[in-house]
Formats: structure tokens, sequence, C-alpha cells
């Protein structure tokens, strides 16, 4: 009988209990076997440790212990792999992009694909390691079998990054090859060329559409999203913010930090006008702000500066106006430049502070623009409290004046109101007259194309009439042919 290597018996016992659900005793035979160096053992409570069971919680400082036993005595490249990948994600150990990169090396030496595109992808990104475009591209024409090695080569042409020269067709062909096979970020790549008519090739959002339906079926988050954006600006379809919502809502389930999805979601309650509750908008604005979404840090400053959310601090306000400048918004720095001198001075209150007098001036007037750039301006107010200092005498008032610059609090709140709310209508009114706009545009595409489509008819039909026309003149020419044929014939019988 063959002998069984040490801690196979333990082994075999632990993938009994791992089968009948006793995860605990199962990793107990598991360690016994790996102590005895039994590598299957190693790897099978590395990965119970790295995915955790239902009533057993996940725990990756364990996991990488066991992927760090393996890797050190058995050299495996499965396990290098892992332990790269969780020092890349910061996963159960401190962050490091420089071992992750290690590992991943040392795994690729081994002809680990997963390693191998994932060192290409360090070489594409700089991540633990200088970019080097063309030693990712060498790795991905080693292994261009795999679609996301097409995906990495089409990128690399399609952006020419670097030195590397960029061919619009070369991109073409690597990303419709790794669609070819159901890659859904060469799907989704291939719709965002359809839709932005990028690359030399013509708009189609029907393309796009078909192309992101098919990346998401994979679950692809950013799909998902330009989904319900074609949904809600009625591009190669008919304008409906219902579906567009359910995508956007789709893409939030996916990933619920998702910039953009947070953005159209508050979009949407804007644009359906039902009266939906500030608190139900806030909550998708302040995470796609967060995201560096300029629109939505700017839709926070209005929302801060009205005073709905923080009647008494315009800080918050010229924060999220700042961030909007800081993300490329355009009408920010308008907003941001109106706003500074309103707020220039806030009182601190202090304890032996008494009486104190605040002026608001009038700002400059606003440049000239969107509605969304009018700033709220007011006359000059001036208020006078007075507060008795603890540390003197209550009988004898003690006051002192200090000058500082606030906003007058009976002219700021209903001009205010009454701006944002032509603001919202005014935004209402911009996006429907844009869908209007859309739909037109469709409608001009499509009589540009049923009139390229007649006059295609009446070059066929002019064809066609030519070809009549020649065949009734050769016909004409046979018949006179024949005509002379008979009388010839006759005269050769007279003679």
């Amino acid at each position: 009988m063959k002998p069984q290597p040490p801690g196979s018996k333990p082994f075999r016992e632990g993938i009994q209990f791992y089968n009948s659900g006793i995860y605990e005793e199962a990793l107990r035979r598991w360690d016994r076997a790996s102590s005895l160096g039994y590598l299957e053992a190693t790897l099978r409570a590395a990965e119970l440790y790295n995915e955790g069971k239902e009533r057993f919680p996940r725990d990756p400082v364990k996991a990488l212990r066991f992927y760090k036993r393996a890797a050190y005595r058995s050299q495996d490249a499965l396990s290098r792999y892992k332990i790269g990948l969780m020092y890349f994600l910061g996963d159960g150990v401190q962050q490091s992009l420089e071992h992750a990169f290690t590992y991943f090396q040392l795994a690729a030496n081994d002809g680990y694909f997963s390693a191998e595109l994932a060192l290409a992808n360090c070489y594409y990104t700089g991540q633990g390691v200088e970019k080097d475009f063309y030693k990712a591209f060498d790795i991905y024409d080693k292994t261009v079998h795999h679609p996301k090695c097409l995906v990495g080569i089409a990128r690399l042409y399609h952006h020419g990054h670097g030195s590397f020269v960029a061919n619009a067709i070369n991109a073409l062909n690597w990303y419709r090859g790794a669609a070819a096979k159901e890659d859904p970020d060469a799907q989704y790549e291939l719709g965002c060329i359809y839709n932005e008519g990028s690359l030399g090739v013509e708009i189609n959002y029907a393309a796009a559409m078909a192309l992101f339906l098919a990346a998401a079926k994979h679950d692809h988050v950013d799909s998902v999203v330009n989904i319900g954006i074609l949904h809600f600006h009625g591009r190669g379809t008919e304008v409906n913010t219902d579906i567009a919502r359910f995508h956007f809502e789709r893409a939030l389930r996916i990933d619920q930090e998702h910039g953009l999805a947070n953005y159209y979601v508050a979009e949407c309650l804007l644009v359906d006008g039902n009266g939906a509750p500030e608190d139900l908008i806030l909550p998708y604005l302040m995470k796609a702000a967060y995201s560096h979404h300029s629109g939505a840090s700017f839709e926070l400053g209005k929302y801060y500066q009205r005073g709905t959310v923080d009647k008494n601090e315009l800080e918050k306000a010229i924060t999220w106006y700042q961030r909007a400048v800081d993300d490329g918004h355009a009408y920010a720095k308008d907003m941001l430049s109106a706003l500074k001198p309103t707020s220039t001075a806030v009182v601190e209150q202090h304890k032996n502070t008494a009486s104190v007098t605040v002026v608001e001036p009038k700002p400059d007037p606003p440049p000239a623009g969107s509605i969304e750039n009018t700033p709220v301006s007011s006359p000059i107010t001036t208020t006078t409290t007075t507060t008795m200092s603890p540390n003197i005498d209550t009988s004898v008032p003690s006051s002192t004046t200090t000058t500082a610059i606030l906003p007058s609090a009976d002219l700021k709140s209903k001009p205010m109101v009454q701006l944002e709310e032509e603001h919202k209508k005014m935004r209402l009114i911009s996006l429907k007259l844009k869908q209007k706009l859309e739909l037109s545009e469709k409608e001009r595409l499509r009589i540009e194309q049923e009139s390229k489509e007649k006059d295609e008819q009446i070059r066929l039909l002019t064809i066609e009439k030519v070809k009549m026309q020649q065949f009734q003149m050769q016909l004409i020419l046979d018949m006179a042919d024949k005509g002379d044929m008979s009388n010839k014939r006759k005269r050769y019988t007279v003679d």
C-alpha cells in the first residue's frame, strides 16, 4: 500500500467537518495538517478565513498568516498572488503597493496568469512601481489569449500614454476582439466610444445602449449608470426618469458610494417635481460630492447658502462651493466670490463680550450669466445687542462695541427662499428644454436618415430607368437589323 504523506488523515477529517458545516473543527484539523507540511490543508484554511462562511466570520489577518506559510514553505504562486492582493487593498495588513508589486512579480515568475495581469496593471497605472507602458504592453501581449489583456492593449492604443503611439483603428480592433469574448470592460469602452462619437466613430446611441446592456449583465456598475443616463436624457430611447432612476438605484446596490449614480438619483427626485423632501435628496448629494462630483458640491453649496440646512452658518456653503471649484465646476467660482464678502467675519462669543454691533455690507454686483450665478445681496443693516458681563457688578452694565460683518436676518431669508424657488423652476424648465432639444435633434436625424434612404431609392430607380432605356434602344436596333435582312432577302428573290 502506498504510504500517505504526513497530515493526510487530519486533512481528510477537516474535509468531513467542513462539509458538515463545523468550520472550527475543520480549521483545527487543517492547522494540524498544515504544521506537518500539508500544502492543500494550508490553502484550505487560508481560503476559509479569507472568504468566511455563514455563521463563520471572515478573518483576513489569519488568512494572511496561512497564505504566508504556504508561500514561504512551498513557494506557492497562488499564495503569493493572494498576499500581493491583500497588500494592494490593505486587507488584513497595512496597505503597501510596493510589497504588492513584489509578490505579484514572484507569482508571475511562476507563470500564474492573474499575477501577470496584476503586474501589467501595476506598470500601466504606476502603482508600486514606476510607470512603464512598454513593459505593460509586453505582458499583455504575452497573455493575449485573455480578454482582459486585449482590453489593456486597446487602452494603450486608445490613449497613447507617454511615448506609446495612439492608434484609433488598432484600439477599436482590440476592443472589439475583447467584446466578442463578452468582456464587460471592453463592452463598456466600446459603448462609450459610440456614445461620444470618439476614435472616428459616428455617434450611435442604439449601439451604445446595446453594449451597455451587455456589460450590465455582468453587473458592470458604470455601464448600469450609463443606461440610466441614456434614459434620463432620451438618447437612443424615450425620456423616462422612472426607468433611469431604476438603473441608478441598481448601480447603488452594486456600489453604494458611486458618485455619478448618487447624483443622478437626486436629479431624478428633483425633475419628477413631486416635492421630494430635502432630507431625502441631501444624502445622495453628499455621497456624490464626497466622490468629487462638482455638480453635487455646487448643489450642496446652494442648500447651505439658502439656510434650510443650517440657518446661522455660511461657512459650509463656502466649503462646498470651494470643493466644486476644485472639481472644475463652471459657475461655482462666481458664487464663491459673491458669497465670501458676506461672511468675512463671524462673531466669536467670549465670556467677557458684552455688546456687539453687526454691520453687513452690500456685496458687489454679480457677473452676468446663468441664474445659478446670481448672488444674494442685502443693504447695510445695523443691529445692536447688549449682554451683561459675568465679572462685573450687575447693577452697572458694562458694554463694549465691536464691529463685524454678518448677513441681515430679516432681508436674507425671504429673498433667498424666493431666489432658490426661481432657481428650481428655471432648472426644471432648462432640463425640459434640453430634453425637447434632444428629441428635436433625434427627429432631425430621423428625417436626414429618411432623406438619405429616399435619395438612395431615387438613385436605384434612375439606374433601373437607364437600364430599361438601354434595353429598349437595343431592342429597336435589333428589330431594325432584322428588317434590313428581310428587305435584302426580298431583293434577292426578285432578282
